[in-house]
């Protein structure tokens, strides 16, 4: 790499008095690249190489991964579903494990149960079809679900508390997770939520129908399984 001379007595070295034949001239001449008429130096090889080994920017941090994902994970559990478990299992590895393992031997039997259901199951199943079919990938029909099941679980974990049975319309993320999406509205409407008028709240009722409330999660819990398996 080349620089022009600042002026300054290393840029622009005094004239010899030698001739043109004379070795210091021989050395000044070689030392020297021509460019427009004016002598250009090279910058000394030591200063190229200490330009070329300038520090780099350190890498991003990993993200961390708590002791209980990371058990699940060395199990051979996808990411999705060991949040799934440790959530449903108060952040417990052992149990999380457990949950999964239940979970799995009992949906082989879904298609079974599932025929001999009742009107309420039928349509829920129904809806979760044309969610399915409404949110077009897989990953965002696995976010669909795991919104849906996040707020029913809440929901069971806390009866009595009303922020539990509030949901925000305008939260971004319930806009883009479940309002865009008819059959997820319906299917939140199943398990008891109503849309108040004049505020843009979803609300359940005080003492909600547990019974349907649970039917709702397993089955919705079952569907989310798959495709986190996927």
């Amino acid at each position: 790499m080349t620089e022009a001379g600042n002026g300054g007595p290393e840029d622009n070295p005094a004239p010899d008095s030698a001739g043109a034949g004379s070795p210091q001239r021989a050395v000044n001449d070689a030392s020297a690249v021509v460019a427009g008429g004016a002598p250009i130096l090279s910058k000394p090889a030591e200063e190229a190489a200490n330009e070329e080994e300038k520090p780099k920017p350190a890498a991003p941090p990993a993200a961390k991964t708590s002791p209980q994902v990371a058990s699940l994970l060395a199990m051979g559990f996808p990411l999705g579903l060991a949040t799934l478990a440790l959530r449903e299992s108060g952040n417990d590895a052992p149990r999380a494990a457990d949950w999964i393992f239940s979970n799995m031997s009992s949906d082989a039997n879904s298609s079974t149960s599932n025929e001999s259901a009742d009107e309420n199951v039928r349509r829920l199943c129904e809806a979760l079809e044309r969610l399915e079919k409404e949110t077009t990938t897989s990953e965002q029909l696995g976010i669909t679900l795991d919104t849906l099941h996040f707020y029913i679980s809440n929901v069971l974990r806390n009866p009595g508390n009303v922020r539990y049975r509030e949901i925000n319309g305008n939260n971004l993320l319930f806009r883009r997770r479940v309002a865009q999406y008819e059959a997820a509205l319906f299917i939140l409407k199943m398990t008891g939520y109503q849309s108040q008028e004049g505020r843009n709240v979803w609300t359940i009722a005080s003492a909600p129908d547990m019974a349907k409330l649970w039917m709702t999660k397993s089955i919705i819990q079952e569907r989310l399984i798959k495709e986190l398996l996927k």
